[in-house]
């Protein structure tokens, strides 16, 4: 199986030393039989296998911008703190009776958003 890509170093052809390339040069290239040459022809003389096209790699995620990624942070803990409250229904984000959340149960509350915010995080990776 042969291929064709562009070269990291400069070198020549064993059986053609004419045949020169540099680096970003295409070069074909057959790994079982050792071949590389820069000349379509002289790697086929030498016994190269056909040139199959290279399928496109996987080029991974977009990265994300500053904004994006702030943006992203913030729906993710909304929706982390809105799955907390459904898993625990008596801790309710609503005020208590004081006006205010008692501490254990913001405690309980911020725990359960981070656990499930890391866990979105990990599933994004």
């Amino acid at each position: 199986m042969g291929y064709k890509f562009k070269s990291q170093y400069e070198a020549t052809c064993k059986a053609n030393p004419d045949h020169k390339w540099k680096p970003g040069d295409e070069v074909f290239y057959d790994k079982e039989k050792k071949i590389i040459c820069v000349n379509e022809q002289c790697y086929k003389d030498q016994g190269g296998s056909p040139i199959e096209e290279k399928k496109k790699q996987f080029q991974g995620r977009k990265r994300l911008t500053a904004e994006e990624a702030k943006a992203t942070s913030k729906v993710l803990y909304l929706y982390a703190m809105e799955q907390a409250s459904e898993c625990l229904p008596e801790i309710n984000l609503a005020s208590d009776v004081s006006g205010r959340q008692t501490w254990e149960r913001r405690q309980i509350m911020d725990k359960k958003a981070d656990q499930f915010y890391q866990g979105m995080i990990d599933l994004m990776k």
